[in-house]
């Protein structure tokens, strides 16, 4: 796994939705990895999701949804 900065996701997902990638597609893949994380670590264990405005709330639903 590489770490990013805030400034490489942007030109990465900029990058991916030019390239005809959906958004929502994005956002779906990067839940279902989350959500495979978490359950490594916490598996049959309470979870809380903090959900925010934009797209950071989407992807907190979106990992809801997984979990």
């Amino acid at each position: 796994m590489k770490i990013v900065s805030v400034a490489e996701m942007r030109s990465l997902e900029t990058s991916a939705i030019a390239r005809g990638i959906a958004g929502y597609r994005l956002m779906d893949q990067a839940a279902r990895g989350a959500a495979e994380i978490v359950n490594a670590y916490a598996a049959h264990r309470r979870v809380v999701i903090l959900a925010g405005k934009g797209n950071n709330g989407g992807d907190a639903i979106a990992l809801a949804r997984y979990l």
